[in-house]
């Protein structure tokens, strides 16, 4: 069973999959707080503890943007559940930026149809 600190309210941003340096996927984050996400629309399949680095696009149109190294707590289907390693006060407070700039009805509605 997890155990989180932080919530993780639902929240949509493109994201890309690094592994090993190398992009290899893209998708979306379903949740996200400052410690993990939850990403959908994964192609690829990660073992536990796979090393990954996730690139965030923070605003439309890419151009803000922060990177995180995570590891993989899990996979189902096209969905895998991260844990951030250790991000910095910079990444933090990107993502921290990021949750309170989704509004809280397009949080409705990406619910909706889950």
């Amino acid at each position: 069973m997890e155990h989180r600190f932080y919530s993780r309210p639902p929240v949509t941003l493109p994201v890309v999959i690094y592994h090993w340096g190398i992009p290899v996927d893209t998708g979306r984050t379903r949740d996200l707080s400052i410690e993990g996400a939850q990403i959908e629309g994964v192609g690829v399949a990660f073992s536990p503890n796979t090393p990954l680095t996730l690139e965030l696009r923070l605003d439309v149109g890419g151009r803000r943007k922060t990177y995180v190294a995570a590891v993989v707590r899990y996979q189902h289907g096209d969905r895998i559940g991260l844990l951030f390693s250790e991000p910095t006060r910079e990444q933090t407070e990107a993502i921290r930026q990021a949750i309170q700039d989704t509004p809280p009805a397009g949080r409705a509605n990406r619910t909706a149809g889950a």
